[in-house]
This record gives C-alpha cells, structure tokens and sequence, in this order.
C-alpha cells in the first residue's frame, strides 16, 4: 500500500474512532409481515425515496461534510507552519442517492442499459493523488509519526506530543477537524443505526412472501427469453459479464431484464414492501432516529460555515 492511501485511509479509520458509541440496531419487535396500504405501478426508480434517507446524509452532503473537515484541518495544519491543501471532493448533482436508489432494485432505466447492460454509469476521473506525506506531516495531521497502518491511527493518541512548542491535538489536527465538524456529537458519516435501517429493510424484504411472488414471476417472464436467473441481483453479479465493456449478450439480457421488471411491476411491489420494514424500525427506534437528524442538521450547519 502507497503512503498516501495509508494516509487516506488512516483518516477513515480515525473517523469511525470519533463515533459516538451506543447506537442500538433496529429492534426486530413483531416478525409478522409489515401491512402495505397500497401498491404502486412503479417504472423506474428516479423521484423515489424512502423514509430512512431522512437519517442520511446524501452524496451531496457527504462530499460538503468532508471538503469541511479538510478544510478545517488544512487550517490547523497552517497554525503549525504547514502549506497543507487538502483536495476538495467534486459538487455532486444528484441529491437522491443515500440508499442507493438507482440500483437498489437492480437495473431499472431502459435506455441506459440498451448501450451499458449490467456495468455502471461511468464515474468522473477524480483529482490525483496529492504529493506523499513525510513523517513529521503525518504526527501533525494524523497524531502518529509513523502512521503506517489503519489501526495504529485508530488506537494510537498524540497526547502529549507537541510541534514547534505547540501542542498536537489528540489524533492530530484531523481529528481536531472532526470535533470541531460533530460539535461533541454525532457520527463522521452516515450513522450506524440509519445504516441499519436500510440494509436490514433490503434483506428483510427479499425474504418477505410478496417480493418473493414478483421475483418469481420476473424469472419466469426471463425463462421465456432464454435467461434463468432466480431474483434480479442475480444477472448483475453474472461472471460472464464481468468484462471491461459490455457484451452484446450482456446487453440483452439487462434489457430483457428491465422490461421483466416492469411487466410485473417488480419495482413497485419491492418498494413498498422495502418502505413498510423501514416505516416498522423507524417507529421502533424513532427517539434515538429524532436525536439523529438533529445531530446531522447541527453538522451541516457547521460545514456550511467552514465553507462560507
């Protein structure tokens, strides 16, 4: 591993060590099957939301959270003699994507998977690795001279290590970013129990009787076009497809795919049922979610500060 992504991931690491600890996972409470009021004919997946994206942070707030901290250490940095630029995550456009929606339910857009199939939209080249970092920069940014590897950022304190007769804040001036950014609360990221909600919601209704009934319908309208696949995660993690570009088979099979999914509405019976488990948890958990969206709202209050 390079110097630099040590670095990198070093600063995830010191993140999670900031997190405050206690979050509870969701309570199961009753296993019956969530009741659902209604279900809609859904085509596609843009406009959607569900509730648990109001306890994540979008992408869009994510990248304004993290170009805050790197601003806020870049200026910590400064206080002790260093030209430090931390490199700025790039504006990103759409606001919907906290739990992952375009993909969520598979593939669902049929006129990106007629040239695409199953490979993702490609991604915008980010910015280049910023020049390697010698020791003395990474004691005053990270809290640890050597800082070679993820778990000594974690557990190693840079308490009472100073610079230049100054003190080094504990966990050096990133994590003096991070206290400043979660003003003594909160998490550096989306919280572990929102993250719950949403993974468990997705699981949950795989198994659940109603989406079930819909992925065996989708899998026998693709048996009548020649592809035997069980659910629709499954064509997506096909290894034949597993190419640098898409084949033409690959192609046809997420268009046949697609029209599968909305022959029997798979989109709009998966959502709901997706909906109703997280609507369950929320309730189950709503004190501690409430206390959450304050402490998301007091970060970006600070983040948009930092920014000017």
């Amino acid at each position: 591993m390079s110097h630099h992504r040590t670095v990198v991931a070093g600063l995830a690491v010191l993140a999670a060590a900031l997190v405050t600890a206690g979050c509870s996972a969701a309570a199961s409470g009753d296993s019956s099957p969530p009741a659902v009021t209604s279900t809609p004919t859904l085509l596609a997946t843009s406009g959607l939301t569900l509730p648990v994206e109001e306890y994540l942070f979008t992408d869009q707030q994510m990248a304004e959270l993290t170009n805050a901290h790197n601003r806020l250490a870049a200026n910590c940095m400064r206080r002790f003699g260093f030209s430090y630029t931390a490199p700025e995550s790039p504006s990103i456009s759409d606001n919907g994507t906290a739990a992952n929606l375009p993909r969520r339910y598979g593939v669902v857009d049929a006129t990106q998977v007629s040239t695409l199939g199953y490979h993702p939209p490609r991604a915008t080249a980010g910015k280049p690795n910023e020049p390697l970092m010698d020791a003395t920069t990474l004691l005053v940014l990270t809290g640890d001279q050597g800082a070679m590897s993820t778990q000594d950022i974690a557990v190693k304190s840079s308490s009472g290590k100073s610079y230049g007769g100054k003190q080094i804040p504990d966990h050096g001036c990133s994590g003096d970013a991070y206290r400043t950014l979660l003003a003594g609360g909160g998490s550096a990221g989306n919280p572990e129990l929102s993250d719950q909600i949403d993974g468990d919601s997705l699981a949950r209704s795989m198994s659940d009787a109603r989406v079930k009934q819909a992925f065996g319908a989708w899998s026998a309208c693709m048996q009548t076009k020649g592809y035997h696949y069980a659910t629709p995660f499954d064509p997506m993690n096909d290894r034949q497809f597993a190419t640098a570009t898409p084949s033409a088979r690959e192609i046809a099979t997420a268009v046949a795919d697609v029209a599968c999914k909305k022959q029997h509405n798979v989109i709009g019976v998966w959502y709901s049922v997706d909906a109703a488990y997280q609507n369950v948890a929320i309730q189950q958990d709503i004190q501690q979610l409430d206390q959450i969206r304050t402490q998301m709202r007091d970060e970006l209050k600070v983040a948009a500060t930092v920014s000017g």
